[in-house]
């Protein structure tokens, strides 16, 4: 439960860097075929139309950087790894804090992976105004997951393509899926078919991001059974596959059958 100042913060950050670096390295000493990868989460955009205009304003707002979610982003963490510095920050409050790195610490820390892997659930829609960005506000009632995450398919698309874009790097979508309010209905089957349509339309997004080069190699559906989220425990469903917690029985649910046969065919009949 700390709750720690930006400093402190920073220095998490930097630590979790300098232990890739160390990691990677001794990763590709004991195994030179061995393939090494790095993970992030955070704030994605995508246009709220193709113009040229909003795309570039969906890129400036995914990569932007602000005092106040700059923990919550992917190129704080994979630009110092990837392209051995941060983001621009002129200006803010992280100048002396990136200021202090030491060459020592740099040498560890831009240690490129083979491979990135995104963990991505929703991102936000933007438009251009005027020289800079503006997020189009969700209207009353947006679809919303049970975790009142909003579903925001597009982010699958262009947000992918910007990550694509920027690093260069083969990817892989490590985390994609929604809590649904399941149950196990009176004929003892699991129906989830917001979850189905949930996919359908991400996976649709996701195989439409090839379309722009993007290099991707695979897709990780979060998760295969319900599990101990760490920031709600038991009380979400994230599976394709229920788990009666008292007794540990498992119910293959309605999105089971439709993403096995999605995967036995690739996606070509989405």
């Amino acid at each position: 439960g700390k709750k720690l100042d930006r400093a402190g913060q920073f220095a998490v950050l930097k630590n979790q860097m300098l232990a890739h670096g160390y990691a990677l390295r001794a990763i590709r000493a004991a195994d030179s075929a061995a393939l090494v990868g790095l993970a992030s989460t955070g704030r994605l955009c995508y246009p709220e139309t193709d113009s040229e205009r909003d795309l570039a304003a969906a890129r400036a707002a995914t990569f932007a950087v602000s005092d106040e979610d700059w923990v919550f982003t992917h190129h704080f963490l994979l630009d110092p790894v990837v392209l051995g510095g941060f983001p621009e920050c002129k200006g803010t409050a992280f100048e002396p804090l990136i200021a202090a790195v030491s060459p020592e610490e740099w040498t560890i820390i831009h240690a490129v992976p083979d491979f990135l892997g995104y963990n991505i659930y929703n991102g936000n829609a933007v438009r251009a105004e005027g020289a800079s960005f503006a997020y189009v506000p969700r209207y009353p009632g947006f679809p919303r997951t049970a975790l009142k995450w909003p579903v925001t398919p597009e982010v699958l698309d262009w947000g992918v393509a910007f990550l694509w874009r920027r690093y260069g790097l083969p990817c892989y979508i490590t985390e994609n899926g929604l809590s649904c309010n399941d149950v196990i209905s009176l004929d003892g089957q699991v129906h989830d078919p917001n979850r189905e349509d949930f996919l359908h339309r991400y996976l649709l997004c996701l195989k439409n991001t090839f379309s722009h080069g993007t290099d991707l190699r695979g897709y990780f559906h979060w998760s295969l059974t319900d599990n101990f989220e760490w920031h709600s425990g038991y009380g979400e469903r994230f599976g394709l596959v229920y788990v009666d917690f008292p007794t540990g029985t498992r119910v293959y649910k309605d999105s089971a059958d439709w993403y096995a046969h999605v995967a036995k065919t690739n996606g070509k009949e989405l």
